[in-house]
């Protein structure tokens, strides 16, 4: 086979470490949940306005007042409708916590690379681990 000429080798792409693989699937699996929670609250907010008459969004989808709004016309169909919606909001809200938990632990060894990111103004340690599972290595970059 022959050599590749400069420009090609600079465009050549490598599978990135497994450990690199896995923090971009454990991110896909987390934006796949956030997204379902963005469906259910689209659903809960598509159901008509009358049955949650009185209650802000902030209050719809506050942990606080849930309670609350289960109990609006007890025994009717939407009343259902928002108890089960509410349900499954619930559910998967529980489940993004230990994603984003394990992606913590998993990116423990990127802490010189987490440190040099978390240096700039506005970068969190969680917006770190996102930046290296795109880049794999600060190192790639000379500044």
């Amino acid at each position: 086979m022959p050599a590749l000429s400069g420009e090609q080798a600079a465009f050549s792409a490598s599978a990135p470490p497994p450990e690199i693989q896995e923090l971009r699937s454990l991110f896909t699996t987390r934006r796949m949940r956030k997204k379902q929670i963005a469906q259910v609250k689209n659903q809960i907010r598509s159901l008509p306005k009358e049955s949650l008459r009185g209650f802000t969004q902030e209050e719809i989808f506050g942990r606080k007042s849930r309670e609350r709004i289960r109990g609006l016309d007890a025994g009717s169909t939407m009343s259902f409708q928002v108890g089960y919606l509410l349900d499954d909001l619930e559910h998967l809200e529980s489940r993004v916590d230990p994603l984003k938990d394990e992606i913590m632990a998993r990116a423990a060894s990127h802490m010189r690379e987490i440190d040099i990111l978390t240096s700039m103004k506005g970068i969190s340690v969680f917006i770190a681990i996102a930046v290296i599972a795109d880049i794999i290595s600060v190192e790639r970059f000379r500044h």
